[in-house]
């Protein structure tokens, strides 16, 4: 049996989950006793959104400075958090080498006689990274290669369109598994699919709290001052009167507020001696801010998961439709539904302090952890 085995995910994005989940699904699938090679596929689209400086509005070096100036303090966070981001990969992944574009990424594929696609939003036509490009560039994301088995894992579609999945579903009727990370895609995608859709736990859940502090070598640790970590992907026009909210909650009361948002234009620590930035944190240092938190205040999807993993107390604030929905799904799988708040001012004082019970959550997610290791085993053998 060849063991070797090609994961097409999102992997090199400077987005927490993103990198986190990728690693996660490598781990798990060499768990099984493969060799799992990531693709090692960057899109200059998703280079772009991440980018330190955007290049495409410098265009001179008076404007280059200006740029500089602009950012502040942020450049230098920048910049080192994407040495993080670079680092992690190097350290923790299994990569081929960089590939830019779509053909050279289909002739590596075809390389393998198994290839995985997912997990995140890879399937999304409505991404950054593939809205910008061609459709090509969308092909090896959709294995579209011959005389190699096919699985997704945990693919999630968010906000793709029903015209989307028209043109997105010839490709997966070649694939010989296929599994779906939200419930409420299942029966949708199951009208393009030969084989049965399942739907499988998010990569990040394949690792338990024990796993992703061995494996990352982060550690328990107390803090000088007790804080509230809130992780935003929000621009500084949504999220400064959200740290004025939570400023006002916490008003008595002797905590900081540790925030990380890659995608604030400014800096947020003057609103407040409490707020402490946290900007230059790569995928190890966010889970370290994690788990030594008091309280979590989650606004991004693999935030949710993984303060849900690290059994932290936490509050989500999130919409129930579109994109948001997501968050919904898992609440309610982990029976966490009560940690739900469908506005940012609804988080209260006793959310912060207010023990909860994870007895019944862990077995929850031990059950669906057991039954996404099941499909990835059966997906795989040949």
């Amino acid at each position: 049996m060849n063991k070797k085995v090609a994961l097409l995910t999102y992997h090199a994005a400077y987005n927490f989950g993103s990198m986190l989940q990728a690693f996660a699904t490598q781990t798990a699938i060499n768990s099984l006793g493969y060799d799992c090679k990531i693709i090692n596929y960057r899109l200059k689209s998703q280079k772009d959104i991440y980018a330190t400086l955007h290049w495409d509005k410098v265009k001179n070096p008076v404007e280059y400075k200006r740029e500089i100036d602009n950012l502040g303090v942020l450049y230098d966070y920048k910049v080192k958090r994407a040495k993080r981001f670079e680092s992690f990969m190097k350290r923790y992944m299994n990569l081929t080498k960089e590939i830019n574009e779509y053909k050279p990424a289909l002739e590596e594929i075809s390389k393998y006689r198994v290839a995985i696609s997912g997990s995140d939003q890879i399937l999304n036509m409505n991404t950054g990274e593939i809205s910008r490009m061609t459709f090509d560039y969308m092909r090896p994301y959709l294995l579209d290669v011959d005389m190699v088995k096919k699985v997704s894992y945990a693919s999630s579609f968010a906000n793709t369109k029903e015209e989307q999945l028209d043109i997105l579903g010839p490709y997966f009727n070649k694939f010989s598994s296929f599994s779906v990370r939200e419930k409420s895609w299942q029966e949708k995608v199951q009208k393009y699919c030969m084989c049965n859709v399942e739907h499988v736990a998010d990569p990040t859940f394949l690792l338990t709290r024990k796993d992703w502090i061995r494996l990352l070598n982060i550690r328990k640790r107390k803090p000088k001052k007790k804080y509230i970590l809130f992780y935003t992907l929000y621009s500084y026009e949504h999220t400064k009167p959200k740290l004025e909210i939570l400023l006002k909650t916490i008003k008595y009361i002797d905590i900081d507020i540790h925030i990380i948002a890659p995608f604030c234009e400014k800096s947020v620590a003057d609103i407040s001696p409490k707020i402490i930035e946290k900007l230059d944190c790569g995928p190890r240092e966010f889970l370290d801010e994690l788990l030594n938190a008091e309280f979590v205040i989650p606004e991004s999807f693999h935030g949710l998961t993984l303060s849900i993993i690290f059994n932290k107390r936490f509050a989500c604030p999130s919409g129930k439709t579109g994109p948001e929905l997501r968050k919904i799904e898992v609440l309610e799988a982990t029976g966490l539904s009560d940690r739900w708040r469908p506005n940012f001012w609804e988080i209260k004082l006793p959310d912060i302090f207010e023990d909860f019970d994870y007895t019944e959550t862990n077995k929850k997610i031990e059950e669906f952890r057991a039954k996404s290791f099941k499909y990835l085993a059966n997906s795989l053998f040949e």
